[in-house]
């Protein structure tokens, strides 16, 4: 099922003019390709990731942050990844597998190593050696996007990137804090692009400024690995049949959807957008809807409406009435700060629609427009981007 984005300019001098639009023309502007994941793309382990981690003093230390993934495998694909890893992480050409093992095997972990480990944003990965193999295997060949004198450079980047994010953090910043924050970080910074040579690894949605979504997924999982939040990445296909690679975060046992990608769309205009829309959201909200997943392994089950981004930061609304004043409250204090992005959400299909209608058909646009331009001379006026599946009203502001 498609997601209907309807664009409205309410302008300050009262004028609305409607453009309808597709979640495929929005997302077609950040994909135009239509393909956002290869199936492999061209690019010893006790089940953790070893992470180093600021204690807020300035001081490292050592977190360590559970494998989803590698703690379902069997032993024997354990082994595998085990060796795997160690070798990519050593650069070296070719892995010995100690035996022989199924070509399928061999390549589903393969795989897994792949997208699940970001901190090995070298590895460059192909399908090629595993559709010309046998049934089985023994050794693997390994290639490397960059050598390793260029690699120790981009850590050190990657590394700066993730203390320009810890900076950021709130006072007492919980797990939902940090992973807000990583989110807008890596959006309010990345372009999607499919061509830029960092696009699918973590350094291009950090550091690089360009990304695709294998870069996006990889660029949280490497800052949540930092801090300390487990996380996994799930791929498979968006409702159109195009591939797709998005996130899961556990935060107080629980997992939760994130689609960097997904919430950093660009309008018709070009204009780059920061949307909260698939930030913590249950699979129930996207699986079969607009998120197919197709993984090498059974993904956690996010089930939990816990944590809610607009609850979180009080954007949430019960009512018609709530969410009309939500929005004019927001709207008028965004305007105010001269920031350009307004979000809200409403419970259900029911206040949605209402608060559209009084918004819209009943000229409720008409007074936020008033008062904000009086708290911001330049304003000029808002554009309105609804999300119907999950009830969401964005405004995007402008300014003169």
């Amino acid at each position: 099922m498609k997601k209907r984005i309807l664009s409205i300019i309410l302008a300050a001098m009262m004028t609305v003019v409607f453009t309808a639009c597709s979640k495929t023309t929005t997302d077609d502007a950040n994909n135009p390709s239509g393909n956002d994941t290869p199936a492999v793309t061209d690019s010893v382990n006790s089940g953790e990731t070893d992470a180093p981690s600021a204690d807020g003093n300035g001081a490292t230390q050592t977190v360590s942050v559970p494998k989803y993934v590698y703690n379902t495998l069997p032993d024997e694909e354990k082994a595998i990844y085990d060796k795997i890893l160690t070798a990519v992480q050593n650069f070296e050409t070719e892995v010995d597998l100690g035996g022989e093992y199924p070509t399928e095997v061999v390549l589903r972990t393969y795989k897994n190593v792949f997208f699940q480990e970001p901190e090995i944003f070298w590895f460059y990965a192909t399908n090629e050696q595993f559709s010309s193999a046998g049934d089985t295997m023994s050794k693997v060949a390994l290639q490397y996007r960059y050598d390793q004198a260029m690699c120790e450079n981009m850590k050190k980047s990657l590394q700066n990137s993730l203390n320009d994010i810890e900076k950021q953090f709130p006072e007492n910043a919980t797990d939902v804090d940090k992973v807000i924050t990583i989110h807008d970080y890596i959006i309010n910074r990345t372009v999607f692009s499919k061509d830029d040579i960092y696009s699918k690894n973590a350094y291009g949605a950090l550091v690089g400024g360009y990304s695709q979504c294998e870069g996006y997924a990889k660029g949280l999982a490497y800052a949540c690995n930092y801090f300390g939040i487990e996380n996994v990445r799930i791929t498979g296909n968006k409702y159109d049949n195009n591939s797709h690679a998005w996130s899961k975060v556990k935060i107080d046992g629980k997992w939760y959807n994130v689609d960097v990608t997904w919430d950093d769309p660009e309008s018709s205009n070009g204009e780059q957008l920061l949307r909260h829309n698939y930030l913590f959201v249950p699979d129930s909200a996207i699986n079969d809807i607009t998120h197919i997943v197709i993984c090498d392994f059974v993904p956690p089950v996010a089930d939990s409406a816990d944590v809610d981004y607009f609850k979180h930061k009080g954007l949430y609304a019960n009512t018609k009435e709530e969410a009309v004043s939500l929005l004019h409250d927001h709207i008028v204090e965004q305007a105010k700060n001269g920031e350009t992005v307004c979000q809200v959400k409403c419970a259900n299909e029911e206040v949605y629609k209402a608060a559209l209608d009084e918004l819209i058909q009943k000229g409720g646009h008409q007074k936020i427009s008033e008062d904000a331009k009086a708290q911001n001379s330049q304003f000029s006026s808002f554009g309105l981007m609804n999300d119907d599946q999950l009830y969401i009203i964005h405004f995007n502001i402008k300014y003169n």
